[in-house]
């Protein structure tokens, strides 16, 4: 007799039980893009830059892919995805505002990250996965 759980809440088995190499990988192009770009128009150390946002990433997409496995079943996903990627928002605008010694503020650390982690995890979304 085989014993399952039901599963009634839809699940994106990238951020959950993808690939760790390939979610990481495309948060690294997706942002790294956007550091660049940031970096450049700004006139800043782009090595630095993207050498943060890679170190960050690194940081926070293992504990991103933690906190989703332990999702129960049941629960509803996108709700669950917006507070964890909230939590790894902040947690990176700190990072980034921590690492930044070019004046990067608190505020505006606060929406760098946001636009990272909403072009990275709207990429995740737009997957056929």
């Amino acid at each position: 007799m085989l014993l399952t759980m039901p599963v009634s809440a839809p699940t994106i088995p990238l951020l959950v039980h993808g690939t760790f190499a390939l979610a990481l990988s495309l948060t690294i192009v997706v942002e790294g893009l956007i550091v660049l770009a940031y970096a450049a128009a700004r006139g800043l150390r782009i090595p630095h830059w993207l050498a943060y946002a890679v170190l960050i990433s690194t940081v926070t997409q293992p504990a991103l892919r933690y906190l989703m496995g332990l999702l129960p079943a049941d629960i509803a996903y996108f709700p669950a995805l917006t507070a964890a990627e909230s939590l790894v928002w902040v947690v990176e605008a700190g990072l980034l505002h921590l690492l930044a010694s070019d004046g990067l503020g608190l505020g505006q650390a606060l929406m760098f990250s946001l636009v990272l982690n909403v072009a990275s995890c709207g990429a995740w979304l737009l997957l056929p996965v």
